[in-house]
């Protein structure tokens, strides 16, 4: 694609107040890291790339189609990444994933190598979306909710996940184009059946399986 079909595929989003041609900029010149499968990794893929950002590095299912999406967007970068324990450098990191232990090997992984990541997770019809910066040791992590939620977790509605990409998607744009988020060590909590929406503190916990293992302690899985 030619720079000047790039700029006019996006001219509406650099026409909002919110976004801009400094906006553009921000997300064109950004790197994300996604993780995850199924519709909810497919939905927030599609809401990234239709927004402009150009690289991003996938850990996906063994029978993703990168030359579909490359054919159908042929001016984005995908590159995939093997190993869930090493983690490419990007902006930001999102993570979708329905396997608890990958989702506890990256909140691990981001710990020892820190940048700012999403984690999305499907519960009955509604979502969880949390959000750390990772800036240092010791701030609430993934896991500090986890321990202490342990029922949280469960697969979700088709529509749910699909719902939860396009939602994790945008609050992580938000994030490129402000370098903040309100879900900075909190959780959002929605339950579409009780049209229940709220965002919940998360804080250290000394029982996190994350914080235990960096200590030498034996962590029962």
């Amino acid at each position: 694609m030619e720079p000047s079909e790039f700029k006019e595929r996006f001219s509406r989003q650099t026409l909002l107040s919110s976004v801009g041609e400094a906006g553009q900029k921000k997300w064109v010149e950004s790197s994300v890291t996604l993780v995850g499968e199924g519709p909810a990794f497919e939905a927030a893929l599609l809401a990234l790339v239709t927004s402009g950002l150009i690289t991003l590095r996938l850990q996906t299912s063994p029978g993703f189609d990168a030359a579909a999406w490359k054919s159908r967007f042929p001016e984005i970068q995908l590159s995939l990444q093997d190993s869930p324990r090493v983690l490419s450098a990007s902006t930001v990191c999102l993570v979708l994933t329905e396997k608890a232990d990958l989702r506890r090997q990256i909140n691990r992984s981001l710990q020892v190598s820190p940048q700012p990541a999403f984690f999305g997770w499907n519960a009955g019809s509604g979502f969880g979306l949390f959000f750390s910066a990772y800036k240092a040791p010791g701030e609430p992590c993934f896991e500090c909710f986890e321990v202490l939620n342990p029922k949280a977790f469960n697969g979700g509605t088709l529509e749910a996940q699909k719902l939860l990409g396009a939602l994790a998607a945008s609050e992580l744009l938000g994030w490129i184009l402000k370098g903040e988020s309100p879900l900075e060590n909190k959780v959002w909590i929605a339950s579409l059946d009780e049209g229940l929406s709220f965002h919940h503190p998360v804080t250290a916990s000394g029982k996190c399986p994350a914080y235990l293992t960096a200590a030498g302690a034996k962590v029962t899985p």
